[in-house]
């Protein structure tokens, strides 16, 4: 008991007294009350209400079936759009499949066929559209009526009766009179800014939620650094305002329960894209980690065995499928090959030898390519012969040699400089003369170095 509050002290040194930051946040989020079930319950109903309201606008518009019927049409071509249409489970069977893409169907068509409100709703039949085509199609729908608004307020002297055909278009997509254009326009936006404010109450009243799953991974990942678990928090609270966004009260169950997912997939994922170089996917990169936990289990329980086959592997995995579940339903093989890819060997990662000593890995690649230090100083040396020789030559003979040589210095130089034809024009000379220039300066060279040698 003792070393655990120990241990519980040395957290909260780490998370409070080194960094201001998160003592100022702490602090700010304990001063939010904590939220009973009634004010829970209470809150996500005014917030559904103001986004029913907002929906039984957009319903009865042509833009508003427009939006849906495009959506059907998507999950009609593709049939896996359906779970993310619906926020469909993974453990949804094909019958389950078939009755969700039948709801969704009666549901469009109920929109498509301008039925009441309340019956649109009911065909759903406890399904959930997608937040986030939900939000997609609010903010499309209010940037045309702003539009709308906009260009009917600009019209208004000629609004006597009788509507322009500037605005027949707008007035048919939405089913709105140009005089009431605007009044529809600043209700709407009133009811969405009040229920994002709703929003942004349930998110402060529920940041505690965050802390829990961000302290976990940062004391697995990160061991309690304090720059990383702020990055975690700001994550976590992403996948917060994103369970409020999509949180369903009629349904039955709490919040909490219903945000912890949304937190920890949110926090895993910044795991994942911080500590891999590759991009993988969260539950690859998981069980990734659970492979190292297994492999440390079996060193643990078998030293001085050897290296675990897969078959010691999946002996540990089956003695607990729960804790291993994402082990027990992806290949070994893919997981190693995962693990290679997050864990690249760099050029500058030093390796060790037999002896036990350790190289950089640069050091232990054969490079026969790139020339030795002697071989360095004889090129150098030659060079700085044959250019002493060169220069002995005529000015002529001198100027043949370094533009047939590609000389940098030259302002000649070129490809096509450099062939006997181009550069005997050049010169006035013809190609036969060029070449017969040249090769007496190469042969006279070489016997001179040879006479010295």
């Amino acid at each position: 008991m003792i070393q655990l509050k120990e241990k519980e002290d040395l957290e909260l040194r780490l998370y409070d007294d080194d960094n201001s930051i998160l003592k100022m946040y702490f602090r700010d989020i304990s001063k939010q009350p904590l939220m009973t079930s009634e004010e829970e319950h209470g809150l996500a109903m005014k917030i559904r209400s103001a986004e029913e309201e907002i929906n039984q606008a957009i319903y009865p518009t042509r833009i508003g079936r427009t939006l849906y019927r495009s959506i059907l049409d998507t999950v009609r071509a593709r049939g896996t759009q359906l779970r993310y249409v619906l926020m469909l489970d993974n453990k949804v069977d094909k019958e389950g499949m078939i009755k969700a893409r039948q709801a969704f169907e009666d549901f469009v068509g109920a929109i498509i066929h301008r039925k009441s409100h309340k019956k649109i709703s009911a065909y759903l039949d406890g399904y959930v559209v997608n937040a986030g085509l939900r939000t997609s199609i609010r903010e499309v729908f209010l940037n045309g009526l702003e539009t709308y608004a906009g260009r009917a307020y600009t019209y208004r002297p000629r609004l006597n009766g009788v509507i322009p055909e500037e605005l027949m278009q707008d007035y048919h997509s939405f089913g709105i009179a140009p005089k009431q254009a605007v009044s529809k326009y600043e209700t709407l936006k009133e009811v969405e800014s009040r229920m994002l404010s709703l929003r942004g109450e349930f998110v402060k009243r529920n940041l505690r939620l965050v802390i829990g799953s961000a302290k976990m991974y940062n004391r697995i990942y990160f061991n309690n650094n304090p720059n990383s678990f702020m990055d975690l928090i700001q994550e976590g609270n992403i996948g917060l305002a994103k369970a409020v966004e999509s949180f369903d009260v009629t349904r039955g169950y709490r919040f909490s329960t219903y945000a912890t997912h949304q937190i920890r997939h949110h926090v895993s994922r910044a795991v994942c894209e911080k500590l891999s170089e590759g991009k993988v996917p969260v539950y690859m990169f998981e069980a990734v980690q659970l492979l190292k936990h297994v492999e440390k289990k079996f060193y643990k329980e078998h030293p001085g065995k050897g290296d675990p086959t897969d078959e010691d592997l999946m002996n540990i995995i089956d003695c607990d499928k729960d804790k291993y579940k994402v082990l027990h339903r992806t290949k070994l093989s893919k997981v190693r090959e995962a693990r290679r890819f997050l864990n690249p060997l760099y050029l500058n990662d030093h390796v060790h030898v037999d002896d036990g000593e350790g190289d950089e890995f640069l050091d232990l690649i054969c490079r026969d390519h790139t020339p030795s230090p002697e071989q360095l100083v004889q090129e150098h040396e030659a060079s700085t012969v044959v250019g002493s020789m060169v220069k002995t030559l005529d000015r002529r003979t001198q100027r043949i040699l370094r533009i047939r040589s590609q000389d940098k210095s030259l302002k000649e130089t070129g490809e096509l400089l450099g062939q006997h034809k181009y550069l005997g024009e050049y010169i006035a000379f013809s190609r036969e003369r060029i070449r017969q220039l040249e090769n007496a300066a190469i042969q006279d060279i070489r016997e001179r170095l040879d006479i010295r040698c």
